[in-house]
This record gives C-alpha cells, sequence and structure tokens, in this order.
C-alpha cells in the first residue's frame, strides 16, 4: 500500500557468510538489508524495528535458528514475520521440524545465488500482498462498521417514522369514526321530525276532503325524496370506509331485484315493471345488502322520470365471465352536457328535469358496482334511457 524499502535481516555466526548475502540482496530494489550474527542479537533487533524478512542460520552458538524462531513464533508481535532458514543440513527431520516451528522455507548451503534472490523476491512479495490484505480487511471492517451504525440509525429512524404514522393513523381513523358516526347522527336527527311531517300530513289527508289533498301528497312527495337523499348520503359516507370489509358471496340476483323494487312509487305512476332473462337460479358475486341498495336507487331513479302509465324493462343476457342486464325506461334521457360525467357528485342537472341523475345517487351506485368488482354504464335509447350493469358470474 506503500513505497517504502522492505527490511531484510540476515542471521549467520559466520561473517562472511552475512556479508555474501548481504552483497547479493543490496543489489535488488527497494530492498534494505541488515546483518546480525547471533540469536540473542537478532531477537534484540528485531524488537528495535520488525524486519519484512529473515534469512535464518540453524546452527549457531549460544542459540541456534530453531530456538529463534521459535520465540518469535510465540510473540504475537513478530510471529507474521517470514522466516527462511538457512542450513546445511539435508536431513529430512530437521526440514520439517522448520516448518513446524513456522518457517516459510529454506535455502540450502552452500547457496545458489538464483535460487537466493527468487525466494527472497516471492516471499518479499507475499509479504506484501497479506500487508494489503490485512490493510484492505481493516478498511473494510470501518466501512462495514460505519455502514453498520448507519443502518442501525435508518432502523431507527424508521420505527420513529412508522410510529408517527401508526399515530397519524389512529388518529384518522378516529377523526373517520367521528365523521361517520356524526353523519349517522345527522341523518338519524334529519329523518325523525321528516318522518314526523309524513305522519301529520297522513292525519291531515284523512281529515281534509280528498279533493282537496294535492297539496299534502306534494308535501309527502316532497319529504320522501328528503329521506331517500339522506339515506343515500349515508351510503355514500360507508361506502368510502368498507373496500376490504365487504364480503362478496353467491346472491340470486332475481332475489336482490324484488327487494329493491319499489312497488309503491311502481303503484303511483301506473308503471309496468318486466324482467326478462333473468332466471330464478342465476347467481352473481355480489353483498346482498349494497347489490339490493344499488338495484334500489337505479329503478328509483327510472320510475322518477318515467312517464305516467310508463314501462321499465330488465332484460339479462350471459356475457361471460359477467352477466349482463339492462335497466330500460320511457323517459326523456340524458342531456348532453351529463352523459360525460353521469357518475361524479352534484354534476346531474336534474333541477330542470332533463336528466336522469340526481347528484349523488348515480354516483353512488357507480361505487358499489366498482366495490363488487363489476361494471356499469348508461346510453341513451330511441325510446328513453338505459343503466347497463356487468357483475361477474358464479
Amino acid at each position: 500500500m506503500n513505497n517504502r524499502k522492505s527490511l531484510v535481516l540476515i542471521v549467520d555466526d559466520i561473517h562472511s557468510n552475512v556479508e555474501f548475502i548481504v552483497d547479493i540482496l543490496s543489489s535488488m530494489d527497494n530492498i534494505e538489508v541488515e546483518g546480525v550474527y547471533d540469536g540473542p542479537a537478532t531477537l534484540k533487533k528485531v524488537e528495535e524495528r520488525k524486519p519484512d524478512l529473515i534469512l535464518l542460520d540453524v546452527s549457531m552458538p549460544m542459540m541456534d535458528g530453531f530456538e529463534v524462531c521459535q520465540k518469535l513464533k510465540t510473540n504475537n508481535r513478530f510471529k507474521d514475520i517470514p522466516i527462511i532458514f538457512l542450513t546445511a543440513r539435508v536431513q529430512k527431520e530437521d526440514i520439517v521440524k522448520g516448518f513446524e516451528l513456522g518457517a516459510v522455507d529454506y535455502i540450502s548451503k552452500p547457496f545458489n545465488l538464483s535460487e537466493l534472490l527468487s525466494r527472497v523476491k516471492t516471499h518479499l512479495e507475499l509479504g506484501h500482498k497479506t500487508r494489503e490484505l490485512q490493510e484492505m480487511n481493516i478498511h473494510l471492517e470501518e466501512k462495514v462498521k460505519e455502514r453498520t451504525l448507519q443502518l442501525v440509525k435508518a432502523n431507527d429512524d424508521l420505527s420513529e417514522a412508522n410510529e408517527k404514522l401508526s399515530k397519524m393513523y389512529d388518529e384518522l381513523s378516529a377523526l373517520d369514526h367521528a365523521k361517520n358516526d356524526f353523519i349517522s347522527h345527522i341523518n338519524h336527527e334529519l329523518r325523525t321530525p321528516l318522518n314526523g311531517i309524513l305522519g301529520y300530513t297522513a292525519l291531515l289527508s284523512e281529515a281534509i276532503p280528498k279533493g282537496d289533498s294535492a297539496h299534502l301528497e306534494s308535501i309527502n312527495g316532497l319529504v320522501s325524496r328528503l329521506i331517500k337523499v339522506s339515506e343515500i348520503s349515508l351510503i355514500l359516507t360507508e361506502l368510502r370506509t368498507v373496500d376490504d370489509k365487504i364480503s362478496i358471496r353467491d346472491v340470486l340476483l332475481c332475489d336482490a331485484l324484488e327487494r329493491a323494487k319499489p312497488y309503491d312509487e311502481l303503484e303511483k305512476k301506473n308503471i309496468t315493471l318486466t324482467v326478462d332473462g333473468i332466471g330464478e337460479s342465476l347467481l352473481v358475486k355480489a353483498e346482498p345488502r349494497l347489490l339490493t341498495i344499488c338495484l334500489g336507487i337505479i329503478l328509483d331513479n327510472s320510475i322518477k322520470y318515467s312517464p305516467l302509465n310508463g314501462k321499465i324493462r330488465i332484460s339479462g343476457r350471459d356475457n361471460a365471465p359477467f352477466f349482463t342486464f339492462d335497466i330500460s325506461d320511457d323517459g326523456p334521457g340524458f342531456s348532453s352536457s351529463s352523459l360525460s360525467n353521469l357518475f361524479d357528485l352534484f354534476t346531474a342537472d336534474n333541477l330542470d328535469h332533463r336528466s336522469h341523475g340526481f347528484g349523488i345517487g348515480l354516483a353512488t351506485a357507480k361505487r358499489i358496482i366498482d366495490l363488487l368488482g363489476g361494471k356499469i354504464n348508461i346510453r341513451n335509447t330511441s325510446t328513453g334511457a338505459s343503466v347497463v350493469i356487468h357483475l361477474k358470474k358464479s
């Protein structure tokens, strides 16, 4: 990782051997060579300056090379220094003992010049690579530690954010419940006096001559209308929070239609309702209450804009994977301006009775069909208007 010179320590009790090797190795680039002549001096020199490689003679007085090697290898500071034994001993036992003590190689005496240079160069390069790897490992460990701290902090931040989001969700849920409770309460407060008005008008109609009750009938009609608008408003509010709560199952379409028929309204206007192509055993995927509400909204709308003695026709057909049925009437149809936004809230131009929409009814019906996984569209016909509904077959 740097360009410093490598220190090679030559240890031999024969001065001429040390001088010879020092002269040879000094010719190599980026190498500094020092000679030592006995074991104790070697240990002292290593303490002063740690070498990159030691060429160590085996046979020396006082302390031989094996003992020097053993002392260095049992010291954690110096155990990684590569040691090459210089030996005239070629017995297998001596070579094995050297390797067991931790030597990396051996060179036989008398020296072969090219062998000496080659082995010194090889082990210095290995030492350099080992140090580079160690430094890289240290660097990587620092990076891993730094990254770990960052991840721990990010995880702590994420946990804190999750707690805040959870708290916000709880607050929003509480607000949503409060809103629904408020709307339910308002709906109840509206229906109570409106139902009271209907009761009083019923009593008045008994006391007033039959020919003079037209105004009471108008009042009843308006009050009934207000009650329906109140109910649909409550349903639309409910639909905003039931996406994952509704239980879609097999429903008999004919039963849902039967429950949705507003018989009183049909009778008042003497409207004929016919059903064709919908068998008694036909099953569709729906939620019974919501499907009945949706059909009731559409039928009520058709009756409202149908003429006296008019006709409403319901016809079904297989349209795999859906079952498709039309609810058609003889009303005035939809104005051209309303066809593009029929299912938007409060956009229908029903005030002058040119459209079937009444602001929230069709929007509520569309929301229900969407929740049921179906489709709904509306078109004008040659005789009036038609609401086309596609529900998934069972």
